[in-house]
């Protein structure tokens, strides 16, 4: 319907368009006399009432706050999907609103600029299409892990904020990226369909609101966020490497049944890196990952992906593979059996498990990766499934075992010889006396 109203050049202003408005089209009507002060606005919309602010200007898509002194007053920006029949597609410019407490922006919008709002706004809550500033470009895979951190961290909601100076944000590659210049009163935002989640930092950022349609969560998507809880929208197909890293809140994550795709680094940095969650499930009808011994594994191949690192866990006897960094920094876990048939412990599988005290190693396993066992201080006992010093020094990589610890050789009957062996007794670890 339209709607005409009248109203004063230096009226107060305090806020921008409805969130119901779909459509705007302002037309201004000039006075015919100099003297006068009222303009005639004619507003198009799908419902609600709206006032359009004549410093926020538009053109071709582009949305912006044109004078910075009249927006030090405004409190809510809610900005309309199409303006006077054009999708508003770009926002920028709204560095000089400091009185902000609530933003709303479409999800027509695929571009917001760089510091393009104030870090000394008061803004508590954000509706946005995205949280970055570029197109994404899809899931970071193990194949695109030479793309530099400036890249891919620059995603983030950050990059939204300019800094008390109005200078260009910058960035400790690393460490946990938790302060930045994200207003401390920013503590919900929620996202509209058509995005990814990439990077959504803030240890003031407590709660998210993630629709249905969203199809992938970015690597480091909510790192060292204070989030307390997520649901995971069933359209989620991917969730990228440290996309929970350092969420010192959230305590348990459900994967929903079309996740396919769990990302990690080359040296095993999984989605929970340095997270406290513990707990971990999937949906039955997932016939990608399964939880086994509080161990992500994947199916089919039963490769596994990561245990758990805030609750006890072992390995699955039945496993193809162990992954990269599989057990790093799990402080929970005191003994590690290696299942028979594994070939390799790949790089940094049990680095930093400072309460780790002893391991068994099958005969089967020809390579140790570089620092599988670093940090391991408490590691006293290796129980080697081969029979003697030169099945072990045939080992690719053995000197990756601290030499601190006492090693052990099987011997299914007492040996003759002595020296150090073991069997099992009912499927336990035996040390022959």
């Amino acid at each position: 319907s339209g709607i005409q109203t009248s109203i004063q050049k230096n009226q107060e202003r305090t806020m921008v368009i409805a969130l119901s408005v779909m459509d705007v089209t302002k037309e201004v009507a000039e006075p015919e006399d100099e003297d006068e002060t009222n303009y005639t606005l004619t507003l198009h919309i799908e419902a609600g009432e709206c006032q359009l602010l004549d410093y926020i200007d538009f053109d071709v898509g582009d949305v912006w706050c044109a004078d910075d002194e009249l927006g030090e007053d405004l409190t809510e920006l809610k900005i309309p999907s199409y303006i006077n029949g054009t999708m508003t597609t770009n926002v920028y410019g709204f560095e000089g609103c400091t009185s902000l407490e609530y933003v709303y922006i479409p999800s027509s919008v695929v571009s917001i600029d760089p510091q393009t709002f104030s870090s000394d706004a008061p803004i508590e809550s954000m509706i946005l299409p995205f949280c970055g500033t570029q197109n994404f470009d899809g899931l970071v895979t193990e194949e695109d892990l030479n793309t530099s951190y400036d890249e891919l961290y620059l995603r983030t909601i950050f990059s939204l904020f300019n800094d008390d100076n109005g200078n260009e944000i910058e960035f400790d590659y690393d460490g946990p990226l938790v302060n930045g210049y994200i207003p401390e009163t920013l503590h919900q935002i929620t996202l509209l369909y058509g995005a990814k989640t990439s990077g959504v930092y803030g240890q003031y950022i407590d709660e998210i609101s993630l629709p249905f349609g969203i199809d992938s969560i970015e690597c480091c998507a909510f790192y060292g966020s204070g989030l307390t809880e997520i649901e995971i929208p069933e359209s989620v197909v991917g969730i990228g490497w440290e996309a929970f890293g350092h969420t010192n809140n959230l305590l348990s994550l459900h994967i929903p049944k079309n996740v396919s795709y769990i990302g990690r680094t080359y040296y095993g940095d999984s989605i929970l890196y340095c997270s406290q969650i513990q707990s971990l499930t999937i949906d039955e009808n997932n016939n990608h990952f399964v939880i086994e011994n509080n161990c992500l594994i994947s199916l089919p191949d039963r490769e596994l992906y990561f245990g758990l690192p805030n609750v006890a866990s072992s390995i699955p006897a039945n496993i193809s593979k162990i992954g990269s960094g599989a057990f790093k920094y799990c402080d929970l876990l005191i003994n590690a059996v290696i299942p028979s048939g594994i070939d390799e412990i790949g790089i940094y599988v049990f680095i930093s498990c400072k309460n780790l005290t002893s391991v068994t190693i099958p005969y089967s396993v020809t390579q140790i990766g570089s620092s599988a066992f670093s940090g391991c201080s408490s590691l006293a006992k290796v129980y080697y499934g081969g029979s003697g010093i030169a099945d072990w020094m045939n080992i690719q990589g053995v000197n990756n075992v601290p030499n601190t610890a006492t090693r052990y050789y099987y011997s299914e009957t007492q040996p003759a010889s002595a020296g150090n062996y073991w069997h099992y007794v009912n499927g336990v670890v035996t040390e022959w006396a």
